[in-house]
């Protein structure tokens, strides 16, 4: 992973949600789009979309759920 990569997941993960800066008054840094560019390897990208399919899922819908899951965990 690059420098650039590595900056731009920080961002992703440590930028204050909309949602945060309301509780505490404050006014985000920056608008979220809720795009988040994505390169994974064709082994993986074959398996996610696999299991996305068995799920009767797209593969977009699949990841989406797996991430809220994970942020939503305490």
């Amino acid at each position: 992973m690059n420098r650039r990569q590595r900056l731009i997941l920080s961002r992703i993960f440590t930028d204050p949600v909309p949602a945060d800066c309301a509780e505490r008054g404050e006014q985000p840094d920056r608008t979220f789009k809720g795009r988040i560019p994505l390169r994974l390897t064709p082994e993986v990208y074959r398996r996610a979309a696999a299991r996305a399919e068995a799920e009767g899922l797209s593969l977009n819908q699949w990841i989406a759920k797996r991430i809220e899951a994970a942020v939503s965990r305490p």
